[in-house]
């Protein structure tokens, strides 16, 4: 496993819940949290996958309008392969199956896109450290152990029995 986080800025690149395929990516502020945590896979070609810590892949899919998107999908394929474009700075771009890069917009919880120009700013991501507290979350969800979130109080089972 080869964890990263991909910013931009203060900001990072993640897979809000639910994570199943067709769940858009997107841009968020504040610190690193578990959605934010890809597994960088390398890939023949000179191509990386992005994966998350559930098993699905960071994909260019088009949208029902025609559109370019980022979105997650379940299996391996063209669509989940990136070449990476590395610049002098550290910085990264992401060039998809489609030839376009894969872009932040400006919006803070806004959709990450997939139409990119070669150079734009919006294009420029960076690899970043996953402090070592998530990457053993991120090791206990890989090897088959299920993150489950807290239980909402209205379904908890009440502490004491009433009595009859």
């Amino acid at each position: 496993m080869h964890l990263t986080a991909l910013r931009i800025g203060a900001h990072h690149v993640v897979a809000p819940r639910p994570i199943v395929p067709g769940t858009p990516v997107l841009v968020a502020e504040g610190g690193l949290a578990f959605s934010g945590v890809w597994d960088r896979v390398r890939l023949p070609y000179e191509r990386v996958a992005l994966c998350t810590p559930y098993g699905t892949f960071l994909s260019c899919r088009a949208g029902s309008d025609g559109t370019l998107r980022m979105t997650l999908a379940d299996d391996l394929g063209p669509s989940e392969a990136f070449e990476e474009v590395l610049w002098p700075d550290g910085a990264v771009s992401l060039r998809t199956c489609e030839r376009t890069f894969v872009a932040a917009t400006d919006a803070i919880n806004g959709p990450v896109r997939a139409d990119g120009q070669d150079g734009a700013s919006a294009t420029r991501f960076r690899y970043g450290a996953v402090p070592a507290p998530l990457a053993a979350q991120v090791t206990e969800v890989k090897g088959g152990r299920p993150r489950v979130a807290d239980m909402p109080r209205q379904f908890a089972l009440p502490a004491v029995e009433p009595h009859g």
